[in-house]
């Protein structure tokens, strides 16, 4: 055995002293029972309140996605009406121009006169 091993084993030895003396001590085994506590507490309060957020009808049922494809139905549907709108309109204002051009009322020119009153 080299002085190397020697160290290392006189290492081990004064650690596990140490570790044992700490686990003896009831001022570190009352202070891991407080922290023990404490994250238990911690993590059923938290698991409440994550029961809580669940339990809602919100969370259990997507309303959300519910409400977000009613939403993109109903635009898409108010889209192919005013489109459908907007066609009507063109059709009717090109049958109306035809009429007009026919009557010889329109030209597709506009006049500007100087009247001045009187």
């Amino acid at each position: 055995m080299n002085q190397n091993e020697s160290d290392c084993d006189a290492a081990d030895t004064a650690l596990s002293g140490r570790i044992t003396t700490l686990e003896a001590d009831p001022t570190t085994q009352t202070l891991l029972t407080a922290e023990a506590s404490t994250r238990t507490n911690a993590d059923n309060a938290l698991s409440a309140r994550l029961d809580t957020a669940e339990a809602k009808t919100s969370y259990s049922d997507p309303t959300t996605q519910t409400l977000l494809t009613a939403e993109a139905t109903a635009r898409t549907s108010a889209d192919t009406v005013l489109q459908t709108n907007i066609d009507t309109i063109t059709t009717e204002q090109a049958a109306q121009e035809a009429r007009l051009l026919l009557a010889g009322l329109f030209t597709g020119v506009l006049y500007v006169s100087n009247f001045s009153g009187g």
